[in-house]
């Protein structure tokens, strides 16, 4: 349904929001476009896992430790460090594979 104003003009407000075939075709194009490139991108890391399995079997995470560290604070100035600085503790993962290697993590408090 369209609208008239007094001008005599259609009101194209209901129009455009409507999705038509030809720009549903373009936007899948491009979609499907921008997903080959994703794919050829992780084409080096598949054939580098696929290297490493064949060298080493496949390798596996078998145990995962948490380790909560913080820095103890002389007793005269704890209060005013911990008030204004917050808490200085830390986690740090480390994880071990089936093959003998270790890995160590800390986790981001920035978010990125």
């Amino acid at each position: 349904m369209t609208q008239r104003r007094s001008s005599g003009r259609r009101d194209r407000s209901i129009e455009s929001t409507a999705v038509n075939r030809r720009k549903f075709m373009a936007a899948s194009a491009g979609l499907l476009a921008g997903s080959s490139t994703l794919l050829n991108s992780w084409k080096p890391a598949l054939a580098a896992k696929k290297t490493t399995d064949s060298v080493y079997g496949k390798i596996t995470v078998t145990e995962i430790e948490s380790h909560r560290i913080s820095l103890p604070y002389q007793d005269w100035i704890h209060y005013q460090l911990q008030h204004y600085y917050g808490p200085t503790e830390r986690t740090i993962y480390v994880a071990h594979t089936n093959v003998g290697l270790v890995g160590q993590a800390t986790p981001s408090t920035h978010g990125f």
